[in-house]
């Protein structure tokens, strides 16, 4: 009696462990890195922009002179208008 009970419990700790497992991607699927609510790209020192005053709202909450300003400071999502 007690080894069947031995082989169940230890049955039931192997499925447990193994089941969820996500540390193993199938063959054939590639992993999928989910998309940042703000993504950036590398600030560009070379940048010259216009002195013009059209604001705009970067996704990391702050707020550029102009769209050229932001995209310099590598930020290519923006909203029209200054941050709240």
């Amino acid at each position: 009696m007690l080894k069947i009970t031995l082989i169940v419990v230890c049955s039931t700790i192997l499925i447990a462990c193994t089941k969820n497992d996500t540390s193993v991607l199938p063959k054939n699927k590639e992993l999928k890195i989910p998309e940042t609510d703000c993504p950036q790209a590398v600030p560009d020192s070379t940048c010259s922009c216009s002195t013009v005053v059209d604001f705009v709202c970067g996704c990391n909450q702050l707020t550029y002179i102009n769209s050229c300003e932001a995209e310099c400071n590598g930020i290519i999502k923006y909203t029209q208008g200054p941050c709240k």
